[in-house]
């Protein structure tokens, strides 16, 4: 309602009503003027008089109903009014009367002249009367003007700040739009049918609808999952009335279907607004289907951790536990989140407790060990790692991990490491650790003593030159040696090592180097051991002078043996080129010598000079060492040529057939004198074997095998007993006369097979005795 009490809406009709006093009355005050003019000049005219008063009369009553009507609210006006017209329509009657002469019979002068005297006062009183609600009509109207220009004001001032609301409005729908359009989560309204009558972009991305596509379609049959279609519908006829349903007012998870079929996960809140008088329902909604799979995932990492895991409140108490540790405290998961940590906690009380969970709140994380108690009363030894967020309402995190074993495993291996420090303390041998740099981390008493140096003393030295020489005869390079074997320990892990003590007095050191390997399977150090080898190198270089003495012995007995072979290989053409010089003495004594004659004699004298040259080659190479000359490639065919040379006058001497298969055009790498003394020892045997029976007969073979040879040489002997071939190769084991052989032939010749990375083979396979030499056509690299 406004000040003047007419309704919103409604045409104001006071002032119109106040205004239409004004011609009334002027129009009553015409009607009277007659009167009052021939009163004022004493004139009486009865016509104008009569008509006057009549026409007065009739436009007072015309007038008085009038403004009775339209005035009855303005009740003092109304009073006014009738109290005027009244008196008026009494005079106005009076005058009628009077002019009908209606009343001279009637009343007598003294009440005519009483008549007429009230008459005036009437006319007066009444026009006294309507003149002062004119008054108080234009005072209304004044005051009604004032209201007119107030509500002019207010409406001018409110038409601007309409006008602003609505600029306000536009600026908020603008900004609102922006905000939608921007948003990264989706918004969709729907109207009361259940349609979507707005969508923003993100929720057309997440949709994969356009907004085309989704305007005006029903928005449980366009998104809403098939499983859940059914559920959403039934709560829509009740939202269409009540505005509320299952999920208004409510963030959910719920799975949206997409344009292309595919069901995502979405977390969506409803409300419902009230929008022309209709519900309608503002939903965001967010893809949650990354979160999901990181949620899912990260409950699978829970649930399959070797290691527990809680979730506590701010009074200890569980909120949520994993399987792992529901195993390893003996509780199931239920009775877990009736508990708190004081119920499984057996070093701490309650009140310690407490005041633990306040310290990580303070600090915002702890790392410690404590114990718990299982449920059949055990109790294991747990390490703890918690974190605190401010964010999170006094939540803490809680990893823990059983370290019973582990503790076990430190005891133990502490008690070990005592043991293993007492015997390497006292052990009898030299042991030291290095690093991969070689430096020296560890130094044991025995080896302070057998040194004379302390490990104080050593600690952080490298080993060259403390413990190790710095260099070696040989050419080794011990730097680049160990170095090498910090890194790979595995290529030299044994080793032998001069060293000169401080008293002087020369040692030999055999080391034994073994990894140690850090977590991630890095060498660490090396763990060497040493023991002092002096005596067993001293022995070894004994018994290598006195095996190189029996070889050089051996030799020299094989080249004994066919001494007097060798001794008629040479004297034949020995005696040839003796009577070839004769011969050459009468040519020359003549005068003229046959050309033709010299140059044959010549010839003769060239051939046997070659022959005795290659018997004395052949001699020589058995005759001598050999062990120090390189591996050069030589053919087999030289080898057995040469080997024929020394020993086939002494075979045909008795009587024994020597046979040589062809030979194929082969080269081996070896040491040639070496394989010919292998040779000649197994032709000898096989020479003494026949020697006395009436088949006399050796064949030497070579067969070619790809990448080996096999030389073999047999004999028409019947093989060997098979107590004879278990020791036959055996030092000092000998079949032979005594005199004849110390056996050390067959011993020396698989001693020389085996450094050539060959083998020497009793073959028992065929009626007679056979040896087989394998040997490779090429020794390996490093050979």
């Amino acid at each position: 309602m406004r000040k003047d009490n007419v309704p919103e809406g409604q045409v104001n009709t006071r002032r119109l009503r106040l205004l239409m006093l004004i011609p009334l009355g002027w129009m009553v005050f015409a009607a009277l003027l007659p009167d009052f003019a021939m009163r004022l000049f004493g004139r009486n005219i009865a016509w104008l008089r009569l008509s006057a008063s009549g026409i007065g009369f009739l436009l007072i009553c015309v007038f008085t109903m009038h403004l009775l009507g339209r005035i009855r609210r303005e009740r003092k006006l109304v009073l006014l009014v009738m109290s005027g017209t009244t008196l008026l329509l009494l005079s106005q009657s009076y005058r009628i009367l009077q002019s009908l002469r209606l009343l001279d019979g009637l009343v007598s002068r003294d009440w005519n002249n009483t008549l007429r005297a009230f008459d005036n006062l009437f006319t007066g009183l009444g026009l006294v009367l309507i003149a002062f609600a004119f008054f108080l009509a234009v005072i209304e109207l004044m005051a009604s003007r004032q209201r007119l220009m107030a509500e002019h004001t207010r409406l001018t001032e409110e038409a601007a700040r309409r006008e602003q609301v609505e600029k306000s409005l536009r600026e908020n729908e603008a900004v609102l739009h922006a905000i939608s359009a921007s948003a990264l989560d989706g918004i969709v309204l729907m109207d009361n049918a259940g349609c979507v009558c707005y969508g923003n972009p993100a929720a057309e991305r997440i949709l994969g609808y356009t907004a085309g596509d989704i305007m005006g379609k029903p928005v449980h049959e366009t998104f809403a999952s098939p499983s859940l279609e059914n559920k959403y519908s039934d709560g829509l006829r009740v939202w269409r009335a009540t505005g509320e349903g299952p999920i208004v007012g409510k963030t959910t998870l719920v799975k949206a279907k997409r344009k292309d079929g595919a069901e995502i996960d979405v977390e969506i809140s409803v409300s419902s607004v009230r929008l022309r008088d209709e519900w309608h329902a503002v939903g965001i909604i967010r893809d949650v289907s990354e979160w999901r799979k990181a949620e899912e995932e990260h409950q699978l990492i829970l649930r399959t951790a070797m290691d527990g895991f809680w979730v506590v409140d701010d009074h200890g108490r569980f909120l949520d536990v994993n399987e792992a540790y529901c195993r390893v405290i003996g509780y199931s998961r239920d009775e877990l989140l009736n508990m708190s940590i004081a119920d499984v906690e057996a070093v701490e009380t309650a009140e310690d407790v407490a005041e633990h969970i306040q310290r990580v709140q303070a600090k915002g994380w702890d790392r410690f060990e404590t114990r718990h108690r299982r449920k059949d009363g055990s109790v294991i030894d747990v390490e703890v790692s918690t974190s605190h967020l401010s964010t999170t309402g006094g939540r803490q995190y809680v990893f823990l991990r059983d370290i019973t074993e582990r503790k076990r495993a430190d005891q133990s291996l502490q008690a070990s490491e005592s043991k293993y420090r007492d015997l390497v303390q006292n052990a009898n041998t030299i042991i030291t650790r290095l690093d991969t740099g070689g430096k020296i981390t560890f130094f044991n008493e025995y080896a302070e003593q057998f040194f004379g140096r302390t490990e104080k003393a050593l600690l952080g030295q490298s080993a060259l030159g403390t413990v190790l020489p710095a260099d070696r005869t040989d050419g080794t390079d011990l730097a680049a040696l160990l170095r090498r074997n910090g890194k790979h320990p595995d290529h030299s892990m044994d080793s032998e090592y001069e060293w000169t003590r401080g008293d002087g007095r020369h040692v030999w050191i055999s080391w034994t180097s073994t990894p140690v390997y850090d977590e991630v399977s890095r060498i660490r150090e090396l763990f060497c051991v040493g023991n002092d080898v002096t005596s067993r190198v001293v022995a070894e270089r004994t018994i290598a002078e006195q095996q190189a003495q029996m070889l050089h012995a051996s030799r020299l007995s094989a080249v004994g043996t066919m001494a007097s072979g060798i001794a008629h290989e040479i004297n034949n053409p020995l005696a040839i080129i003796s009577g070839a010089a004769q011969q050459l003495d009468v040519l020359a004594r003549q005068d003229h010598p046959d050309p033709a004659r010299l140059a044959k004699v010549s010839e003769v004298v060239g051939r046997n000079v070659e022959r005795i040259s290659r018997i004395i080659r052949a001699l020589r190479m058995l005759s001598r060492d050999g062990s120090q000359d390189p591996y050069t490639l030589t053919p087999v065919q030289s080898l057995v040529a040469d080997l024929l040379e020394l020993c086939q006058a002494r075979f045909m001497a008795k009587g024994i057939l020597l046979e040589v298969a062809a030979i194929p055009d082969i080269e081996i790498e070896c040491l040639p004198p070496q394989i010919s003394q292998v040779l000649l020892n197994l032709i000898n045997n096989a020479h003494d074997a026949v020697e006395a029976i009436p088949e006399k007969w050796i064949r030497i073979g070579v067969q070619d095998e790809g990448e080996t040879i096999a030389l073999t040489v047999t004999d028409s002997g019947h093989g060997l007993a098979p107590e004879i071939r278990e020791k036959a190769m055996l030092p000092f084991f000998t079949t032979k006369q005594p005199g004849k052989g110390v056996g050390l032939g067959l011993s020396i010749s698989a001693q020389i097979l085996e450094a050539h990375h060959g083998e020497l083979i009793i073959d028992t396979n065929g009626p007679n005795t056979r040896f087989v030499v394998r040997l490779p056509k090429r020794q390996p690299s490093g050979t």
